[in-house]
């Protein structure tokens, strides 16, 4: 039987627009249990949209904004979508493709540890949506779109990770486009280059935030389309899996696969919110007209929706993290949990005091008494190690005001002094960044901590990452209460240095990783500020089988900016640490002298040094019949056995060593140029074009330089093209290289300017390759990398430096074989990449010039460090 009508059966909704409003109507909540019509008749809204301000809702009923009551939060005209947990939230789609005929690339969803659908293309991993790429397939198009229907000006934003594999075999290309399709003026489609954007590679396991203005209302499309270009066909060996996922607690830096990630989307400008919304569990509000809800404190939590405060954890037992919904237990108090204080050494008892405090925030429970009592040992106050380091690092003194300063210019401070002095006569300041003094952070150095999967949104606290204390300044180490599995970085942030050839890196650390715990230590660089494919390098890496203090060098081989980071992860283990005595770069732009160098020539008040290319010639080295003369010049000046020294240009063919600050004599200070090079001035080696090998002459200049090669092409499902393109050059002096330019049009940060249009960086080398992105307006050049820094031999012999030609290029012997190297390594390839450019005589080309990659590794490589080419030519360049 049919009820009567009553207000409470009904609820109001509103017509479509129709030009210059719309109706708010009655509908029933449940159909067919009313009789006898609405209650209330409809009512005329002038405007088609409403919105309402940021913690505020609309109240149809009244037709007005009211505030959002404590416990819940509104965001006014806007969406915020932070969970990706279950499903694709309302408005997103999937759509994968495949531009082979013989694959196929289906869609495939991963709810937390479980695998619903096997796929290639957009997932959801934990909170954020992935796509990876795929070592075994690649032309997979996968698009992610999201529509929404914005009422005024507003903005979208949301939040990336972006990882290019060091494999070069591999490739994941990434890129945004946004359309308003009620915009008058829009007549491009999602074809075009107009709204279409490639966001840059971000750093190891860091996230990026991008925003972008909607200036105009209408119907927003926003597709985040992420390309694969892998081993297809079966064309590239699987030479390297034993790089792996940085998922389950595996390494971070073996991973044959790029990938993209997207996480907190948020569009402001969106028709009004009807009902606010309850608080999410691990938050709160406690004020009326919230627009977002505050995380709990930590040591607090609260596990349902709503709450207008959070409930405090037992301190005697629990314990949480910002923004949790339960308390956790306190883990057992062990020996990462407490650090020892070393007392000045009693020189007449020979002993010293040991004390031992709680590392803060305490968040273990001390059960079983293991914060051991104060002790004595023994102990010798002429070691360094047995006095307390309570000053300032090396080449700083401390102020009146208690705070460290670096010395002036041609000042140093070492070990055994307080302050700065001038670097006395005949010698040189060697200027080195010295750190052994953790407490405060030390200049230029920064801490973060990265959580690898999220369970949360509220990142883990980078203050805590790594620690040092006032009362042991020796070492810093990773804090014992942040979370497992997280990434903690610190970092070193350089401009510059002093050298051409950059410096030198020292440091001393030690891992402790608890039995049964995968602990994983990284050494990184990255190129600051840079938008290239080569952007971050892991340098090495070491894992829960390192134990003991260790050392590490890395010459450092360009005179760039950079940053360094160490990286700790620990998984399974509260008591898993590592610890860091000193770091020593040597040659930074920043810093000052940790000490003086003698000088090998000098004229008392300051060094002469030689130029370039030239060394300093001993008496040693020159005795012969001036032995006379520089006896009678001693015997009048103390300073003649410098005096008489001169400057020498390194012989034919070597250049000076320039790892060398003061080269002395010809057989320490020059090194041979390779097989077929020259030297230019004894300063570097290369290919003047003229080359005579085993009586052949041959004029390298008739092949016009730089020259390309274009690899094959690979079509998107909507027909656009990418493809590899080589820029080679093959002899000339060494400022003479191939250009390869990244165009794309990056995006800009949150903050930054939005609408910055096209942004060029790129790269110098004798050979480099770019990702080409051909388009109707525009070709897009992107992910730029040096194949080749340096020429090192022109030779017949198929082998060379450890380099071998490619076996299909090793059919004849009057091929001329060049030798190429790159000076970084990368976590892929450890002694860098390498090339090797075949150049063939071919009189029956009807062109000059033929280049060709082996059948067996079309793209050029089969492993993704060497690589090989094979360039004919009718010319007298080889004939």
């Amino acid at each position: 039987m049919s009820l009567t009508t009553r207000q409470q059966d009904f609820k109001y909704s509103f017509t479509e627009c129709d030009g210059d409003g719309r109706w708010r109507v009655s509908v029933p909540i449940s159909p067919n249990t009313c009789v006898g019509g609405a209650p209330n008749a409809p009512i005329r809204v002038p405007k088609c949209y409403m919105s309402c301000d940021s913690g505020h809702f609309l109240n149809t009923s009244a037709l007005s904004c009211y505030p959002c009551a404590p416990g819940s939060y509104s965001l006014g005209g806007g969406i915020r979508i932070e969970s990706f947990n279950t499903s694709l939230p309302s408005g997103f789609h999937v759509t994968t493709s495949t531009i082979n005929t013989s694959g196929t690339c289906t869609v495939y969803l991963i709810c937390g540890v479980f695998v619903v659908m096997i796929t290639k293309g957009w997932r959801v991993v934990s909170n954020y949506m992935e796509s990876q790429s795929n070592a075994t397939n690649d032309g997979c198009v996968s698009k992610m779109s999201y529509t929404v229907r914005v009422v005024k000006k507003g903005k979208l934003s949301f939040r990336y990770q972006y990882s290019i594999p060091d494999d070069l075999t591999n490739a994941i290309l990434f890129t945004f486009q946004y359309h308003n399709y009620d915009d008058s003026d829009g007549d491009q489609g999602f074809d075009s280059t107009v709204n279409s954007k490639f966001p840059a590679a971000t750093e190891q396991q860091k996230w990026k935030d991008i925003q972008i203005e909607l200036s105009k209302p209408g119907l927003y499309v926003f597709v985040w389309r992420s390309v694969l270009i892998g081993r297809s066909r079966g064309y590239f060996p699987n030479t390297v899996g034993l790089r792996s996922s940085i998922f389950g607690g595996r390494s971070a830096s073996h991973s044959d696969s790029g990938f993209i990630r997207i996480k907190n989307v948020f569009v402001d400008g969106v028709a009004f919110a009807s009902e606010c919304t309850a608080c999410e569990p691990g938050t709160f509000s406690d004020t009326l007209g919230a627009e977002m809800c505050t995380p709990c404190p930590p040591n607090t939590a609260f596990p349902g929706r709503g709450a207008t405060k959070c409930n405090d954890c037992d301190p005697r037992d629990k314990y949480s993290p910002k923004g949790s919904a339960y308390c956790l237990q306190k883990p057992i108090c062990g020996r990462n949990d407490y650090y020892s204080i070393d007392s000045d050494c009693d020189l007449q008892r020979r002993r010293k005091r040991i004390d031992y405090k709680w590392i803060e925030p305490q968040i273990c429970r001390d059960t079983n008494g293991v914060l051991p009592k104060w002790e004595y040992k023994e102990c010798n106050d002429t070691t360094i190690a047995d006095k307390l380091l309570d000053s300032c690092n090396l080449g700083q003194e401390l102020t009146d005001d208690r705070k460290c300063r670096f010395c002036d210019d041609n000042h140093y401070r070492d070990e055994t002094m307080d302050s700065c002095r001038s670097c006395p006569p005949s010698t040189s300041p060697a200027y080195a960044l010295s750190y052994k003094v953790w407490h405060p952070l030390p200049e230029f150095m920064s801490t973060e901590c990265v959580r690898m999967v999220e369970e949360s949104e509220y990142e883990c606290d980078s203050d805590i990452s790594w620690q040092s204390y006032p009362d042991v300044k020796r070492y810093i180490r990773t804090g014992p209460s942040t979370q497992l599995g997280a990434y903690l970085f610190l970092t070193l942030s350089l401009p510059g240095f002093r050298k051409q050839n950059g410096g030198e890196i020292t440091f001393k650390f030690e891992v402790e990783c608890d039995a049964g715990d995968y602990c994983l230590f990284l050494f990184m660089e990255s190129r600051r500020n840079a938008k290239l494919s080569q952007q971050t390098n892991i340098i090495k890496e070491w894992d829960h089988k390192s134990i003991g203090v260790q050392s590490y060098r890395y010459q450092i081989q360009q005179n760039i900016s950079l940053s360094f980071s160490w990286i700790f992860q620990r998984n399974y283990s509260f008591q898993s640490n590592a610890k860091i005595y000193e770091i020593t770069v040597t040659n930074p732009l920043v810093g000052s002298a940790i000490r003086c160098n003698p000088c090998p020539l000098s004229n008392v008040a300051y060094c002469i040094t030689c130029p370039a290319g030239q060394y300093f010639e001993t008496l040693e080295s020159n005795r012969t019949e001036k032995m006379h003369e520089i006896e009678s010049t001693r015997s009048r000046n103390r300073l003649a056995s410098k005096v008489l020294q001169k400057c020498r240009q390194c012989p034919k063919s070597t250049v000076i060593n320039a790892s060398i600050a003061f080269p002395i004599g010809a057989r320490n200070s020059c090194v041979e140029c390779g097989v077929g090079l020259i030297d230019d001035r004894g300063v570097s080696c290369y290919s003047d074009c003229h080359l005579d090998i085993d009586g052949d002459s041959f004029d390298l200049s008739q092949v016009k330089q730089p020259f390309l090669h274009s690899g094959g092409r690979l079509f998107t499902a909507s027909g656009t093209q990418y493809y590899h393109l080589f820029n080679i050059t093959l002899c000339g002096r060494p400022d003479f290289r191939a250009n390869c330019v990244n165009n794309i049009t990056a995006i800009e940060s949150a903050g930054d300017n939005a609408d910055a249009t096209a942004e060029e960086y790129g790269i110098r080398s004798m050979i480099c390759r770019s990702t080409i992105i051909p388009d109707r307006e525009q070709t897009f050049a992107t992910q730029s990398v040096s194949l080749g820094d340096q020429l090192i031999g022109i030779t017949r012999a198929t082998t060379y430096q450890n380099i071998t030609v490619h076996e299909e290029f090793q059919t004849t012997n009057s091929d001329i074989h060049f030798y190429y190297s790159t000076r970084v390594p990368t976590a892929a390839c450890p002694a860098g990449r390498r090339l090797t450019l075949t150049l063939r005589c071919a009189p029956q080309l009807e062109r000059n010039l033929s280049i060709a990659t082996p059948t067996a590794c079309p793209d050029g490589t089969c492993d993704g460090c060497t690589f090989h080419l094979l360039v004919k030519t009718k010319t007298a360049a080889a004939c």
